[in-house]
């Protein structure tokens, strides 16, 4: 694993925030109890949590199947759906619960469960392999855009499915021997980010780690802002969006980089890294919605899992 480094830490405090029923939820026994069983469940450990305000969504995974809970934050009641798959990435919108396996995008009515559609990937004359499976996805109104590691980004009309693009920017390397994928991907109006992790890396360099900025409009790069490797590294990072803000998780560990400021910069530099969430260390992929975290952390000190909704 790579090594990680902190340049400055910073530590969640609990903090009121425009959402009191996930507060509530995420404060009461049910949630609770999710996080205590978060390595026990049947159909895998705790591995992804989603919200869009309205409802929670725990994803658990194992090698072969996943496990969604799907919960009400006004009534608490539970709903469940499974798949005969890993599933990697996963959104709530447009009353859709949208679900990224590694090699499909599915669609389902959040109301009665019913499929949307569900369509392969990659276009059909591409394999899959090691370092290219699907493994993020931002949608707009007119395309589905899938980060597929080594292959770049799959940008697929929502009109035909069938109408696939593939956008992989050629980053710099030190050779040509060096390889570098993309983790995941979001997007505004404007621009979609690609951020990568490397796949491979030499004893005086490494592959490229970073960020691409897509210019939507003219389908081309913008700007290619690498990672300062002599300070820090990633490891398979996910990033979520805001009207301001591009929000990673890095392992346990959250970045924060300023979206005024990324085009500007020579480097990736984020504005804030946080460390430590109230002596704890997130256990799996968090949610962030709005002004909060939420999620399970492990308490650094007794080791205890515990349910937790903090500012950011």
């Amino acid at each position: 694993m790579k090594k990680l480094l902190v340049l400055y830490i910073t530590f969640f405090t609990t903090w009121a925030f425009a959402s009191p029923e996930l507060m509530n939820f995420m404060q009461g026994s049910q949630a609770q109890t999710y996080c205590e069983e978060s390595y026990q469940q049947e159909h895998g450990r705790l591995e992804i949590l989603e919200t869009n305000s309205k409802q929670v969504v725990y994803v658990f995974r194992n090698h072969m199947t996943s496990k969604v809970v799907i919960i009400d934050l006004q009534t608490w009641k539970e709903r469940l759906l499974f798949f005969e798959d890993k599933i990697t990435d996963l959104e709530l919108a447009e009353d859709k619960i949208f679900v990224l396996t590694k090699d499909k995008f599915i669609s389902i009515n959040l109301h009665d469960f019913s499929l949307d559609f569900e369509f392969r990937t990659l276009p059909e004359n591409m394999k899959y392999k090691r370092h290219s499976y699907a493994t993020g996805f931002s949608l707009d109104e007119t395309n589905i855009y899938i980060a597929h590691g080594e292959y770049g980004v799959v940008k697929t009309s929502r009109k035909n499915f069938s109408d696939k693009m593939i956008l992989n920017p050629a980053v710099p390397q030190s050779s040509s021997s060096q390889r570098s994928m993309i983790t995941d991907i979001v997007g505004n109006k404007l621009n979609l980010f690609f951020v990568y992790d490397n796949i491979t890396s030499g004893s005086k360099s490494k592959a490229f780690e970073g960020m691409v900025i897509w210019d939507k409009l003219n389908d081309q790069v913008e700007k290619i802002v690498p990672l300062n490797q002599k300070k820090e590294g990633y490891y398979l990072p996910k990033i979520k969006i805001t009207s301001t803000q591009i929000i990673m998780q890095n392992l346990y560990l959250i970045f924060k980089y300023d979206l005024n400021k990324i085009k500007k910069n020579r480097y990736l530099k984020a504005s804030q890294r946080i460390w430590s969430v109230e002596n704890g260390k997130l256990t799996h992929r968090a949610m962030i919605l709005d002004d909060l975290i939420a999620g399970c952390i492990k308490d650094n000190s007794t080791f205890k899992t515990s349910s937790i909704a903090v500012s950011r």
